[in-house]
């Protein structure tokens, strides 16, 4: 198991979900700003989702602090591109101001 911790601003509003039995969640982007080695800034953008759904009134460009496992896949589409997903199960979210 991977933990990652993170703050960032959403992108996109946060979504409602049920899950195939039954249980409600919620999903949304997190895009988080940094610096590369040679000092360039580079945004990483986090595939989130959480079962604590009072956090459901999450919006576009809100600030979020959270921590959760981490988990990473590469996709390649049907033209050879390809990309990497970083999906977050998120066990503690606060939201900032």
């Amino acid at each position: 198991m991977e933990i990652i911790t993170l703050s960032g601003r959403l992108y996109g509003d946060c979504e409602q979900k049920t899950d195939k039995n039954g249980n409600r969640y919620i999903r949304f982007k997190v895009s988080c700003t940094g610096r590369d080695y040679s000092g360039n800034i580079k945004y990483t953008m986090y595939r989130c989702f959480c079962y604590d759904t009072s956090y459901s009134i999450l919006k576009n460009g809100d600030l979020v602090f959270l921590s959760g496992d981490l988990n990473t896949s590469i996709r390649t589409d049907d033209t050879g591109k390809s990309w990497i997903n970083c999906d977050v199960y998120v066990k503690n979210i606060t939201k900032g101001n």
